[in-house]
């Protein structure tokens, strides 16, 4: 009874720092000398598991896939987006996330805008590669 206790408090305050439930994963194959996806299989993947995010995954095939991905997915069905490679894959989910949410909110008025629209969706890096961003 004093774990179950403890186990719901623990649990509560989780609840209450607004944690992202649902992650989309970009993983780039080609950083780090092929590293990424076992570093995602094997240090992160178990990580989400235990903590019941309900996760996406995309290993990206080329330049520009990860982009593909953030102009035409559900923003709404996603509350952060984890980029395990290096700079670069880094960089092309934050620019695509942030052209994507201006083009949302301001349409073909977007690139005038002077006041960006914050963007509610959380990114992390889990570096794989140089990572010198």
């Amino acid at each position: 009874a004093v774990v179950s206790t403890q186990s719901t408090g623990i649990n509560m305050r989780i609840n209450l720092l607004n944690r992202p439930r649902r992650v989309h994963v970009f993983v780039n194959p080609f950083s780090g000398e092929g590293t990424a996806c076992k570093i995602y299989n094997t240090k992160i993947a178990h990580i989400f598991q235990i903590a019941g995010i309900t996760t996406t995954v995309t290993v990206t095939e080329r330049a520009g896939h990860a982009r593909q991905i953030v102009s035409q997915m559900n923003l709404k069905a996603t509350d952060a987006m984890v980029c395990i490679g290096g700079d670069g894959l880094f960089h092309e989910v934050f620019n695509s996330l942030f052209r994507r949410q201006q083009t949302d909110k301001y349409g073909e008025e977007a690139g005038k805008q002077t006041d960006p629209e914050p963007c509610p969706i959380k990114i992390e890096l889990n570096p794989a590669a140089s990572t010198n961003a």
